[in-house]
């Protein structure tokens, strides 16, 4: 199985090519019941490789000499779990600066976002999407009926879905026909 899959049409991120640092049944530390993945097989917050770095430096460039220039906007990791779980994720992104000069993003559920080991992808500018920080202000907005970045006062997670909109809107991935449903 190859760890890179796509590219996949993004509305948050445009075209985004994937890696999967997981590539077995799904492992998360979540068990959510809408995610598209379905049950996860193993629940686990402990951080372990599960896919060799140097197949992800082959599987990577053999993918991006098969698509033509233009064919991706961004590389993401992603894929069959939580992607911080991996251990070897700032090898991983290590791999991927070292053969192209694409834009990197993290889909993450934000769980082990305090640890160190994880924070290395932000400082290493790489963009985190899917992180909005849960409060009570979400669960208040949604029974009176209001959108969260309406609510008064101003909260951190209204604001960080602004700011999320924002980055949306200025990356010019949405397109202002509706899409086939």
């Amino acid at each position: 199985m190859s760890t890179i899959y796509g590219p996949v049409p993004s509305w948050r991120l445009g075209k985004s090519l994937g890696v999967d640092l997981i590539t077995k049944d799904k492992v998360c530390s979540f068990d959510c019941v809408y995610c598209q993945l379905g049950c996860t097989k193993e629940q686990s917050v402990k951080r372990a490789i599960f896919v060799d770095t140097e197949l992800v430096k082959l599987d990577l460039s053999e993918a991006l000499e098969a698509l033509e220039e233009g064919d991706v906007d961004i590389i993401t990791f992603s894929g069959m779990g939580e992607s911080t779980l991996a251990s070897n994720l700032d090898e991983a992104i290590e791999v991927v600066r070292a053969i192209t000069d694409l834009p990197i993003a993290i889909l993450t559920n934000a769980s082990l976002l305090h640890l160190k080991e994880v924070q290395i992808c932000r400082e290493n500018g790489v963009e985190i999407a899917g992180k909005i920080p849960f409060d009570v202000s979400i669960t208040k907005a949604m029974v009176a009926g209001v959108p969260v970045v309406e609510t008064e006062p101003k909260t951190d997670e209204g604001e960080a879905i602004e700011r999320m909109w924002a980055r949306i809107n200025q990356s010019n991935c949405l397109t202002t026909k509706s899409p086939d449903v």
